[in-house]
């Protein structure tokens, strides 16, 4: 019987076993680069957006930015909340369900999450990579 290298498991290619999405994007965006698009978009600042300030003209793009960070990252709603100003990751869910529901409702705010997001995805893959030294 002939050994399994380590780039198998089980007479499987560990490659097929991992179920990546070729179309997933090669650098995942950080919450910092989320929170600068949409502040940018909507003209408020990033200081806005973490901030405590209940106006509309903040809460819709912090919102957003919130939805756009559960979706775009791996960061749990409590480590996104700590991001937003420490806020309780309640409302953090809370705003995810809200902007989701509006973007299966509203054709043109859908098209401005879309956009917003390669806005997104261009920050994050012109972001400078380093390789690590062997």
């Amino acid at each position: 019987m002939q050994g399994l290298g380590i780039e198998t498991l089980a007479g499987m290619p560990i490659l097929d076993m991992l179920e990546i999405d070729p179309a997933a994007p090669a650098v995942r965006p950080r919450v910092q680069d989320i929170q600068e698009v949409v502040a940018g978009a909507y003209g408020v600042t990033v200081t806005e957006i973490r901030g405590a300030c209940r106006q509309q003209k903040y809460a819709v793009p912090r919102q957003i930015a919130a939805h756009l960070c559960r979706d775009m990252t791996t960061n749990s709603y409590p480590a996104i909340g700590r991001l937003f100003g420490d806020r309780d990751h309640t409302t953090i869910l809370f705003a995810h369900r809200k902007i989701a529901a509006q973007s299966k409702t509203d054709p043109k705010f859908n098209a401005k999450l879309t956009h917003l997001r390669k806005l997104i995805l261009q920050r994050a893959a012109s972001r400078p990579t380093y390789a690590v030294a062997a």
